[in-house]
């Protein structure tokens, strides 16, 4: 694929995950997760309900010549795409109460500025919010641009959509990209919370979650603290979440297969939840 190429042959950014499957797959949906310091591209076949071809990496500037060369691996593929799903993971995102949501008001430009654009909206039913997001507004408009057709999403409502196999009442899922990590709050009954926060070192991470258990009257006994994305058992990280708070489980292996994929199958909850909302 041009993106892997070119970045490694440029050395813009790191290759954390390139897999395939034992077939290639020319046909199909095209997923892309796309955020602040990473993107992760795959394709979906919905038929057999198996995810093929992913490509992950990071990058530590999401510069104009980074957002041209993604756009045009995607359009590399878009041409055989049956659909296209483009998925924001940038902070930029609100949910709020869909009773109290009015159409008139630009949620974004009022938070984060008019260089995030345009707003885009999406009603997630389950939980009776709207969440309303944008990507940077380089990114937004080559996208409706160059993808007219493409489905777009923000990580928050594939998330919220798909039942993640737990059923506390009371949960805390974090799910890690590179330097950031994102937190959705479940709390009796209620969403509580869906905030993307950057991080550096693992203290950081455990401070903000003492902070939101604290703010949000969370007992530690009676919550579930559920990860994934980039996190590993034997790492840091890990060690210094499970040293602070307990109920800690990592995401249940999705029903979607990842072809030839040999890393935890938490990896990659994000992703599966992304095709899982494919109909």
């Amino acid at each position: 694929m041009l993106l892997i190429a070119y970045f490694a042959k440029k050395g813009r950014v790191n290759t954390i995950f390139q897999i395939k499957g034992s077939e290639e797959n020319k046909e199909g949906v095209l997923l892309c997760e796309w955020g602040a310091a990473h993107c992760c591209i795959a394709w979906y076949n919905e038929q057999q309900k198996i995810l093929s071809d992913l490509h992950y990496v990071s990058f530590d500037a999401l510069d104009e010549p980074t957002v041209l060369h993604i756009i045009e691996a995607l359009s590399e593929r878009a041409d055989y795409a049956s659909k296209i799903i483009i998925c924001s993971s940038f902070p930029q995102a609100i949910v709020t109460p869909a009773k109290l949501y009015n159409t008139e008001n630009n949620l974004i430009a009022a938070l984060y500025g008019r260089r995030f654009t345009p707003q885009f909206t999406e009603a997630v039913n389950e939980w009776q919010v709207i969440n309303v997001f944008a990507f940077p507004a380089q990114i937004g408009s080559a996208i409706t641009k160059r993808f007219p057709t493409a489905l777009v999403t923000h990580v928050y409502t594939p998330e919220l959509k798909i039942y993640n196999g737990f059923v506390a009442e009371n949960q805390v899922v974090v799910h890690f990209t590179p330097k950031h990590f994102r937190v959705t709050v479940k709390h009796s009954g209620q969403l509580q919370l869906a905030q993307i926060y950057f991080y550096n070192a693992p203290l950081d991470v455990v401070y903000y979650l003492l902070k939101i258990f604290e703010e949000l009257e969370l007992d530690k006994a009676d919550t579930t603290l559920i990860l994934a994305g980039l996190i590993e058992q034997e790492s840091p990280l890990y060690k210094e979440i499970d040293g602070y708070f307990l109920n800690v489980h990592f995401a249940k292996a999705s029903t979607i297969l990842l072809s030839g994929n040999d890393h935890p199958q938490h990896f990659f909850t994000s992703i599966y939840n992304l095709a899982a909302c494919v109909s």
